[in-house]
């Protein structure tokens, strides 16, 4: 009848997608995601504006240009043995990574090593006020024993000067050089 019919269900149509707990409906609320991204200022404005990035990628000689050329990065990653197909293929890289006792389980694993590194961390942290209150006494300790190295070495020396019985002296070495007399004919 006059195209009544399929207008009246094309508009209930229309009204179940745009019920409150349909995702089209929640995204056209008041507020909503769509709001949001329209209003002044929001994403839309920010993308769109004169030199936003919307104007920055897609200009001339921009970096999506350079990306779509022949030749350019979208090429090289989509390539035969490219790096999506080395990444993805089958035995690639992300099902290595991911696979189970793969990198990524053995390092995520419970008490795994990023575990172990996170309480090497908390207990550096916990260390670390008490190191610096040692600051002071460590620099204290290390003046005593330089000064203590000072007065030992020439008494050590005076010691080893004085002769014990059994106790060999120490050879010196000679400071006098003593020239070889052997010649060594050489055979022209």
């Amino acid at each position: 009848m006059l195209g009544i019919d399929d207008a009246i269900i094309r508009a209930n149509r229309l009204a179940k997608l745009l019920d409150e707990d349909a995702p089209l409906g929640r995204a056209v609320a008041p507020d909503g995601p769509m709001d949001r991204l329209l209003r002044p200022g929001g994403v839309v404005d920010l993308l769109t504006s004169e030199g936003g990035l919307l104007d920055r990628l897609t200009a001339e000689g921009g970096g999506l240009h350079r990306a779509l050329q022949p030749g350019g990065l979208a090429d090289q990653l989509l390539a035969e043995d490219g790096l999506i197909d080395r990444v993805l293929s089958e035995d690639g890289l992300a099902e290595r990574l991911l696979a189970e006792g793969g990198l990524i389980d053995k390092l995520t694993a419970r008490h795994g090593p990023l575990e172990q590194l996170a309480d090497v961390a908390d207990t550096l942290a916990r260390l670390a006020p008490g190191m610096e209150a040692l600051a002071p006494t460590i620099d204290t300790l290390q003046d005593a024993v330089m000064s203590l190295t000072m007065v030992v070495n020439p008494l050590s020396n005076i010691a080893d000067r004085i002769p014990l019985p059994g106790r060999r002296p120490a050879r010196r070495s000679s400071s006098r050089s003593v020239r070889s007399q052997r010649v060594i004919d050489s055979d022209d």
